[in-house]
């Protein structure tokens, strides 16, 4: 009995470190949104009198058309009267405009429309398709006029349109065979696999395209049907062929992969490096040879296939490390790049050395990259290098070309943050001369208010930035840096800070993201899991034409 209580308490023990250790959860660094507010709608009930009065005595259309998407904006139920009545007004515009408003009016009944099915004008019946009516998408997708029959294919709500939908898919122009696949394979109907089947043998190559993609969506494609499409002269149907090979098994997907890495259009290699597959050592030379074609998305999908076959495989990870080593010293600025990146994302501090002087490259794109790989490997020696990254980046002496300002202030700001991954305290003092000085780039100023909030002490960062929490309603200061100065004092529990950050979360005059931070920060400051925020309600009364007036 001694030892089961035991046991009960040391498992409580532990679920309550665990717990803790989740309500001490730090906030990340970066861009915050508070949830979004809800809207409550305000109208007066005499706008809507007063709509209603000038619809009767006014003639002229549009200015009636106008008053009609008025009332739409008034979720009240004399608006939606209103609207009804005017579905037998005498001019089209206003009979399909008094449709679309009730489209998105509360308690509208569908029954009320389906007296308007026959009527004449292609406005009306179009927006009756769009209004989601069943009866009015099977008449539709026969209707004579061609703008009434895009509505209809392009929208189905039940079984009964996508059976009028798949009827008349063999006889319809490309472009409208197109915009039914779609629609079908959207809805996931199973009995259109067939019809679209045959419809990979179209001279269309849009339709060809939507075939494969249908098909795919609906997982009801085969390898076969894959291969003879990857034969296909152009390239936009091999494309397709690639990317809907990703619901193949994984040894079918492979041999797809390789047979679109050799084509001769980038843009399907591009595609076949982003399949997932079953790759030996044979693909790192496959993958490498691709980083040098000079097409961006087919540089970016090789690199990311070339993690993916390390992650798997420990002398496949020994041959890619090495490889990108090799590139580090490469001539051309983008493979010393891969090779950063490589390193980076597999965590290896092999060639660190070598890696290092990538810091000081001439092309700041390249440090840019280095220092973002030095946060992600985490080897301590690499911090005072990192340092020294920071400030050559903000030495006003230093003169760039206009291509490299901007990755000379992202490899400063990312050295920064790679020194917090670091836990590299030397950097504050690097940093400390930027936090209030707003003549200092605000990518910067902001990732150093973050290192200060996460390796200061609290009484560091009271001192340091307690100034910033009372700029939140300077439109002179950069929000993202007095966000990151609310966020830090969380970071490092500052107890001082507790009731200016109360003031900031209920100042309803601030935004909701001033105030979605600081409840997240006194959270933190008090140990707490952060409870649920709500923003307060933002009463709005509706943009209309006609302005409300007391009754």
């Amino acid at each position: 009995m001694i030892v089961f209580r035991t046991l009960i308490f040391l498992l409580t023990m532990l679920v309550g470190v665990s717990v803790r250790a989740e309500d001490l959860a730090l906030i990340p660094y970066g861009p915050i949104a508070a949830p979004v507010a809800p809207e409550q709608v305000v109208v007066n009930p005499r706008t809507v009198e007063m709509i209603g009065q000038a619809l009767r005595i006014t003639k002229d259309v549009p200015t009636r058309a106008r008053w009609v998407a008025d009332l739409g904006r008034c979720p009240v139920p004399q608006a939606r009267i209103l609207l009804q009545k005017l579905l037998s007004d005498p001019d089209p515009l206003i009979r399909s405009g008094a449709i679309h408003a009730l489209r998105h009016h509360p308690q509208t009944e569908p029954e009320i429309l389906i007296g308007l099915l026959d009527d004449p004008s292609p406005l009306v019946r179009q927006e009756l398709i769009r209004s989601g009516l069943s009866q009015a998408i099977v008449r539709g997708v026969q209707d004579n006029d061609p703008a009434v029959r895009t509505a209809a294919l392009g929208r189905s709500v039940d079984v009964s349109t996508d059976q009028a939908i798949l009827q008349q898919l063999p006889e319809l122009d490309p472009t409208l065979q197109v915009l039914g696949i779609r629609t079908l394979a959207r809805r996931g109907y199973e009995p259109c696999v067939p019809v679209i089947t045959g419809l990979l043998n179209s001279e269309s190559v849009a339709v060809r395209v939507s075939a494969l993609e249908g098909l795919c969506e609906l997982r009801a494609i085969t390898r076969e049907q894959i291969d003879a499409q990857l034969k296909h002269a152009h390239s936009s149907v091999r494309v397709a062929a690639v990317r809907a090979s990703r619901v193949l098994n994984e040894s079918d997907r492979t041999t797809v992969a390789r047979t679109g890495l050799s084509d001769p259009d980038v843009s399907v290699r591009a595609e076949s490096a982003r399949l997932e597959v079953t790759g030996d050592s044979s693909w790192v030379s496959i993958y490498f040879d691709q980083l040098s074609v000079g097409y961006r998305p087919l540089r970016e999908a090789s690199r990311d296939a070339l993690v993916r076959l390390a992650g798997v495989d420990s002398a496949v990870f020994k041959m890619v490390v090495d490889r990108s080593i090799a590139l580090l010293t490469d001539s051309d600025p983008h493979r010393r790049i891969d090779g950063s990146y490589l390193l980076g994302q597999l965590r290896s501090n092999a060639g660190l050395e070598k890696h290092l002087r990538l810091l000081e490259d001439d092309d700041w794109r390249v440090v840019d990259q280095a220092v973002r790989s030095m946060g992600l490997i985490k080897d301590p020696r690499t911090g005072e290098a990192l340092i020294r990254v920071i400030q050559r980046a903000m030495d006003e002496k230093n003169v760039s070309s206009p291509d490299q300002v901007g990755p000379r202030f992202s490899a400063a700001e990312q050295a920064i943050l790679s020194c917090v991954e670091l836990n590299h305290v030397p950097v504050l003092q690097t940093t400390a001369s930027f936090n209030l000085r707003r003549t200092a780039q605000t990518s910067v100023r902001t990732a150093s208010v973050y290192a200060l909030g996460r390796l200061g002490t609290s009484e560091q960062v009271f001192s340091s930035l307690r100034a910033l929490l009372s700029r939140v309603a300077d439109p002179e200061e950069s929000p993202t840096v007095v966000i990151e100065a609310i966020k830090s004092m969380g970071n490092a529990r500052v107890s001082e800070a507790v009731p200016v950050l109360e003031k900031i979360r209920q100042d309803q005059n601030l935004s909701s993201d001033y105030q979605y931070a600081a409840h997240l920060a006194l959270a933190r400051i008090r140990g707490e899991q952060p409870s649920e925020f709500i923003p307060p309600t933002i009463v709005r009364e509706p943009d209309t034409s006609l302005r409300a007036i007391d009754p």
